[in-house]
C-alpha cells in the first residue's frame, strides 16, 4: 500500500549503472503525464541490514534481501531519477566471507534496477567488511562522501563514519554510537555549499537535528551535531535532510530545515518501507510506500 502525497507517474524505465559522485549518466526520462522538467524524483530507503543471520523478532536479517526487490519494483511507476540508501545497507553475517557474498547479492539486485544508486555509508556497513570494499563497489570516491547536480537540484551524500580524532572508523574501530563528521569533511561540505547555485537535498546514516534520550543525547545523532547544521543553516541553500539509523523513524525541522529519518526496512518480519520524493521550484511532495 501507499500514500500518495502527489502524482503518480508510470511507464518503462531505462537500466543505468550506479553513479559516481560528480557525475551522472542517467538522462530525464519521459512519462505520458511528465510534470515541469526541474522536477526531481528519486526513492529513499534505510536500514536494510541484510546479512546471512538469524533473525531476533526484529531484525529480519535474511528477509531483507526479499524486501529490497519489493522496494524497486513498487518505485519503478514513479520513474526515479536515482535511488539511494540512507545507510547499513548491509550487515555482518555469520563471517567476513559470507558479508561478502551477501554484498554480492545486494549489488546483483541493484544492478538490474533502471535507476542510478547511491549509498550513504552507514555504522553496519562499515562494520560488515572494508571501507575501501563498499567504496569501490558503489564508485563512491575514496573520501565516502561527495555530491552531484540535477536538473537544477544539488544533492549532498555525508559519510558519518568518523571518530573525534578525525579518522575513519573502520570494521575494528566502530562505535555506533559516538559518530562525527570530522574536520576535512566540513570543510569541504561548506565549500561545496558555497558553489552551488541550486536549492539543496542532504544525505547522511547518522542523524544530525538534536533531541534527547532521557538526559543524555540520543544515541542517534552525531556527536558534532551542531558543527554541521551550522554550515548547513549559514548556506541558505538546504532545505532537506533526510537520514537513518535511527530504526524507529523520526522527523524534526530546525531553523527552517526539515529532518526526516526514514523507518528501517529490516525491522518487523514482513514490514517493509520506502519513500518516493518530488521535488519542484522550492518545495517537495513525499510519497509513503508501505
Amino acid at each position: 500500500s501507499h500514500a500518495v502525497h502527489g502524482q503518480y507517474f508510470p511507464s518503462g524505465l531505462r537500466k543505468s549503472p550506479c553513479a559516481p559522485f560528480g557525475s551522472f549518466p542517467c538522462k530525464a526520462k519521459t512519462s505520458t503525464r511528465f510534470v515541469m522538467k526541474s522536477t526531481v524524483r528519486f526513492a529513499a530507503f534505510a536500514d536494510t541490514h541484510y546479512a546471512d543471520r538469524d533473525h531476533d523478532q526484529v531484525r529480519y536479517y535474511r528477509n531483507s534481501l526479499e524486501k529490497l526487490q519489493d522496494i524497486l519494483i513498487r518505485v519503478q511507476p514513479y520513474q526515479p531519477d536515482f535511488i539511494i540508501c540512507l545507510g547499513d545497507l548491509i550487515d555482518v553475517g555469520k563471517n567476513k566471507g559470507s558479508a561478502i557474498a551477501g554484498l554480492g547479492r545486494i549489488k546483483a539486485l541493484l544492478d538490474q534496477s533502471d535507476s542510478p544508486f547511491y549509498l550513504a555509508l552507514g555504522n553496519h556497513d562499515v562494520s560488515a567488511m572494508p571501507r575501501e570494499a563498499l567504496l569501490s563497489r558503489f564508485h563512491l570516491n575514496q573520501r565516502g562522501y561527495g555530491s552531484f547536480d540535477m536538473k537544477s537540484r544539488h544533492f549532498v551524500v555525508l559519510d558519518t563514519n568518523y571518530a573525534q580524532d578525525g579518522l575513519a572508523y573502520t570494521s575494528e574501530t566502530m562505535v555506533w554510537d559516538r559518530c562525527y563528521v570530522d574536520p576535512a569533511q566540513l570543510a569541504w561540505l561548506e565549500e561545496d555549499l558555497c558553489a552551488t547555485a541550486f536549492p539543496t537535498t542532504v544525505f547522511a546514516h547518522a542523524n544530525l537535528n538534536p533531541r534527547q534520550q532521557g538526559a543524555a543525547l540520543d544515541p542517534h545523532v552525531v556527536i558534532n551535531h551542531a558543527q554541521v547544521r551550522r554550515v548547513l543553516e549559514a548556506s541558505g541553500k538546504v532545505r532537506l535532510v533526510l537520514q537513518g539509523h535511527c530504526h524507529a523513524g523520526h522527523y524534526s525541522a530546525v531553523k527552517g530545515i526539515e529532518y526526516r529519518t526514514l523507518k528501517a526496512v529490516v525491522d518487523g518480519e514482513r514490514d517493509n518501507y520506502a519513500q518516493v520524493y518530488l521535488l519542484a521550484n522550492d518545495s517537495y511532495r513525499v510519497i509513503d510506500l508501505y
